[in-house]
């Protein structure tokens, strides 16, 4: 490829403008002239007229039920929108809630989301909407009144809802706080089947330019569940997309397990997809809120004792453990808990997480001691207007006054939302309202997460003898403003140097 804008995300942050690419690896990346000793008289040679090129991102979802939503992703206005939904409520005339994820606000350009629109479409069941950045909800009345919203509720601590001069609801909402209140009305799809999930997370994945994916966690590892995975994912073979999921465990596996478990992921271990880590939930919002945190710490299977020795007997079996955490208490006692360990080495790629994380002040030195990577929220972070970030190990630590060192990573870390994706060029542009640098976004959801996951040496960056994992964008977003940077879009999606999304065709390889 030549004529190109290439952000290579390399150490240096460096530029080109031609990259070359053989049997789905880097070969060359730099010059126009550099790339010529490059090209043969079967060489295939693309013209991108100077677009920008960016690795592919990295995000967390949740695949586990997401062939039961609408995809609303390619929509382009209020009116594709409604087509989508009232076709999907036509072909499953037995669902009791809609749910649907992808629209953008930037369709409705006159009035914001209202439920009146939704109610011409039906108004005896739920039918709740996520937007394209995760953060907006649109639901019709029945949604409002199915989740106990009327004129006197307030905004829920974190969320908004949108009322007019009268004080009604207008089925717009926004803020986790506000997302809780509608996600409660989702029942859990306990049927879905994982093979059509996966695929259609991996459709929605290309789209957006994401080429890597972290499941938060498989739902269910028992006998049954392990068999049914096996099943499915034999039948899928190579993937557009490339998927690392975790194994949820609890404080007391044991070694026993622990070798079991190795079995079981060789078996189901392909190029594209594997189980690499294992995760604990016991620290999780929808666990925590039902126990302070001092009963739970008193809790033998829950203390942070307990949660070391997991890590401890996780990392033996060269697995990393994910610490979901809810709120500042836990994520410190994942901490001190990892601090615990025998130090891994700086060479080690493997890295224990904890997802969710929520500080006043960040420690890096201590984080890179205890080989630690947090996932944050980026309304978290945003909340935060980003002071936690700027730490005082900058400069032994050598980071520069970075916003996001590795080790830090925006990725969408929520076990219990019941939107599948976020779209990082969402959230991307959101950072530009706090004045973040766009290289800094971007780094978080490219080489920053593939650190996070012991992943950098394959991907993450645009350099030689790296995957072929990046995209085009129809404009170049350095140096726009934040309002220029709206209806930005993926134009084609490249995973190991093959086409996977062409939005002139969409075309999926």
């Amino acid at each position: 490829m030549r004529n190109a804008t290439i952000y290579t995300v390399d150490r240096a942050r460096s530029l080109a403008s031609a990259i070359a690419i053989r049997d789905g690896r880097i070969a060359f990346v730099g010059s126009e002239k550099g790339v010529e000793a490059y090209i043969g008289p079967k060489t295939n040679i693309k013209d991108l007229d100077g677009k920008l090129v960016l690795p592919g991102f990295f995000q967390r979802v949740k695949v586990r039920g997401s062939a039961g939503k609408i995809n609303l992703f390619s929509g382009k206005s209020i009116e594709d929108y409604c087509l989508s939904v009232s076709r999907y409520i036509r072909e499953n005339p037995q669902q009791q809630v809609i749910v649907g994820e992808g629209w953008n606000m930037q369709a409705f350009s006159g009035e914001p989301p209202h439920k009146g629109i939704l109610d011409q479409i039906n108004d005896l069941i739920p039918i709740i909407l996520f937007s394209s950045d995760g953060n907006n909800i649109w639901t019709n009345s029945e949604g409002l009144a199915a989740a106990g919203i009327d004129s006197d509720t307030e905004n829920p601590r974190g969320g908004v809802i949108e009322k007019n001069e009268h004080g009604l609801a207008t089925g717009w909402l926004h803020g986790r706080g506000a997302k809780d209140l509608l996600q409660r009305l989702i029942p859990e799809n306990s049927s879905s089947n994982y093979r059509d999930d996966l695929l259609r997370i991996q459709r929605l994945a290309t789209r957006n330019g994401i080429t890597t994916l972290y499941e938060a966690a498989l739902h269910s590892v028992d006998e049954i569940s392990w068999k049914n995975y096996k099943d499915q994912l034999s039948t899928i073979g190579a993937m557009d997309i490339r998927l690392r999921t975790s194994w949820p465990v609890s404080a007391d596996f044991t070694d026993k397990e622990f070798l079991l478990l190795q079995q079981r992921i060789g078996q189901i271990r392909s190029d594209d997809f594997s189980v690499d880590s294992v995760s604990f939930i016991g620290w999780a919002a929808e666990i925590a809120e039902t126990q302070n945190v001092k009963d739970r710490a008193a809790s033998q299977d829950y203390s942070q004792g307990a949660v070391a020795d997991l890590a401890r007997r996780a990392n033996h079996f060269n697995l990393p453990l994910q610490i979901v955490v809810s709120g500042k208490e836990f994520t410190a006692s994942a901490l001190e808990a990892l601090e615990s360990l025998k130090p891994l080495g700086s060479d080690s790629i493997l890295r224990n997480v904890i997802i969710n994380a929520s500080f006043d002040r960040v420690d890096l030195q201590r984080l890179a001691q205890a080989n630690t990577v947090l996932f944050i929220q980026p309304e978290t972070m945003f909340a935060h207007n980003m002071a936690l970030f700027r730490v005082s190990q900058e400069d032994e630590l050598k980071v520069q006054k970075k916003y996001f060192p590795l080790g830090f990573s925006l990725l969408s870390a929520d076990l219990s939302a019941n939107h599948a994706m976020v779209n990082p060029l969402e959230v991307i542009k959101q950072g530009l309202v706090y004045k973040i640098p766009v290289s800094e976004m971007i780094a978080a959801f490219t080489i920053n997460a593939a650190y996070a996951g012991g992943l950098e040496k394959e991907t993450g960056s645009l350099e030689a003898g790296k995957w072929a994992d990046f995209i085009v964008l129809d404009r170049n977003m350095f140096g726009l403003e934040e309002s220029e940077q709206r209806g930005l879009k993926v134009l084609e999606t490249f995973y190991k140097g093959q086409l996977v999304f062409d939005i002139n065709n969409e075309y999926e390889n």
